[in-house]
């Protein structure tokens, strides 16, 4: 039996392991659960955090078997990420839809959850509120793509092979901005797992970015079970960017889905 609980987290290609309290646990065939949003983010800059919310987020639910899907329809938010004087660093984030699934079942020796997010027509622009006039070098990024998908599953058979997998498919996709300096970047394809697209000191832009989570449980012999993974199709963490003199830290995450043991929600 393992007295400690532990998890241990690795940037980039995110993992969680798991330690059980004992190896009891790996065994219980409980209910499969999976979750989906559209986008997140979260900033901090001179002592403010500003956040958007997890959008068009879907669960599974209670029940043990479900199959679901949400539509947010036509999107626009602005977030104002600094306080102070203006012109203010701004996120706009606009999109013709956000669409999430889920579903997942139970059977006599399985358990599954799948979740799977879609976007079309995004566009993201980080820049200045008020509007600056030209020649101000803005937006400091500006995200467009036609259409973003990711998908995550889970599966488990009695009494104990799990696996868990995701991925993600992008069309269209343009990155540019003050911030890449000078660089655009395109890209349409089914990326690898954590592909680093692009990186600097104060930015980094990841595709299919993944947490997967594993139990470790030891009774004697110790085996590692996948219980759990969420998979983000674009995610970009910025760290002390200058926005025209505001350092903003923070991440966007986009089209993320969650799927695994209804223990770990």
């Amino acid at each position: 039996m393992i007295s400690t609980l532990s998890r241990a987290l690795r940037a980039g290609g995110f993992s969680v392991a798991v330690l059980a309290l004992s190896g009891a646990w790996a065994q219980i065939a409980s209910a499969a659960e999976a979750s989906v949003y559209g986008i997140t983010a979260s900033f901090t800059s001179g002592g403010v955090t500003t956040v958007i919310n997890p959008v068009n987020r879907l669960t599974g639910g209670t029940t043990s078997t479900f199959d679901k899907t949400k539509n947010s329809g036509a999107y626009q938010k602005m977030l104002i990420l600094s306080a102070g004087a203006t012109p203010v660093p701004s996120l706009v984030v606009t999109a013709k839809n956000f669409q999430s699934h889920v579903k997942g079942g139970f059977g006599v020796d399985t358990i599954s959850a799948e979740g799977d997010a879609t976007t079309t027509g995004l566009d993201i622009s980080l820049q200045l509120y008020p509007p600056v006039p030209a020649p101000f070098p803005q937006p400091f990024l500006h995200i467009t793509a036609t259409r973003i998908a990711d998908t995550a599953s889970y599966n488990f058979v009695v009494p104990s092979l799990a696996g868990v997998d995701a991925s993600a498919a992008i069309s269209g996709l343009s990155i540019g901005g003050s911030l890449l300096h000078g660089v655009t970047l395109q890209y349409s394809g089914t990326p690898a797992q954590n592909h680093v697209l692009y990186q600097t000191p104060t930015m980094t832009i990841t595709l299919d970015q993944r947490i997967s989570a594993e139990l470790i449980s030891c009774s004697p012999k110790c085996v590692v079970t996948p219980v759990n993974i969420s998979a983000s199709a674009i995610g970009i963490t910025l760290n002390n960017a200058d926005i025209n003199g505001h350092k903003v830290s923070g991440y966007i995450a986009i089209g993320n889905a969650t799927a695994g043991n209804a223990l770990l929600f």
